[in-house]
């Protein structure tokens, strides 16, 4: 899942306010391009400085979008020197990935996995739909705390908006699921091998909450939804299978 850039927030906030009043449109979503946001991630994370590796997600990602439903059609793929076991999309066909997942793939299938998944997300439209609901209620949130003064209220606020959002994203992310394991197969890949990335991408989001938690901290991995996203769930085995 991805944010609204910092200075985009601002800028919105500063109109609803100077507009006199609280009234947020679809449009003002929209007015936010992937290249917008894929300027605001460069401005935190630098892309990491290795063209044989780069070139290689690239490629992946190329054969991936080969026999996806949006063959054809551009897709930016980019490597963040980010040491985070994590991948995401969003909208305009932005997928990024950090060079910290590369440490726990055991092989290409496992990282296929994750590039396919993320397609998914895209092919299935995910990222415009789940992008509109989460960042509507980040924005309101936002303007929670700026009219309250209080990051009591912002911390509040959020924890009912990913309330509500949650649902939706468990359906998404299984949807991706299916997705990504159909791409994996039409390419000669064993499907069962987004369970594996799966399952250690579970290990490692319950570390990094275990050692944040221990920190007075919260840490949010790849979609901040795998507590939703059991590592032996049932339907997601099925669905992959």
């Amino acid at each position: 899942m991805t944010c609204i850039p910092r200075q985009i927030i601002a800028a919105l906030l500063i109109s609803c306010f100077w507009g006199g009043g609280l009234v947020l449109s679809a449009n003002t979503w929209s007015a936010v391009s992937g290249a917008d946001i894929y300027k605001e991630v460069l401005e935190g994370t630098a892309i990491y400085d290795d063209p044989v590796l780069d070139a290689y997600i690239k490629e992946l990602g190329a054969e991936i979008i080969a026999v996806s439903e949006m063959a054809g059609e551009k897709f930016t793929f980019t490597l963040l020197d980010s040491p985070d076991l994590n991948a995401f999309a969003t909208r305009d066909n932005y997928i990024y990935v950090n060079r910290g997942l590369l440490n726990y793939v055991s092989n290409e299938a496992q990282l296929v996995s994750v590039l396919a998944h993320e397609v998914g997300h895209i092919t299935r439209d995910h990222v415009t739909g789940q992008e509109g609901k989460a960042t509507g209620a980040q924005m309101l949130s936002a303007i929670a705390a700026v009219l309250s003064g209080s990051n009591e209220v912002y911390e509040a606020s959020m924890a009912y908006a990913n309330s509500i959002i949650r649902g939706h994203g468990r359906r998404n992310e299984l949807e991706a699921d299916e997705a990504g394991a159909e791409y994996m197969a039409k390419l000669g890949y064993a499907p069962t091998e987004m369970l594996s990335m799966l399952s250690i991408m579970k290990d490692y989001e319950t570390l990094q909450k275990d050692r944040a938690k221990a920190k007075g901290a919260s840490k949010q991995t790849y979609h901040g939804i795998f507590s939703s996203h059991p590592r032996n769930d049932s339907r997601l085995r099925t669905v992959v299978s």
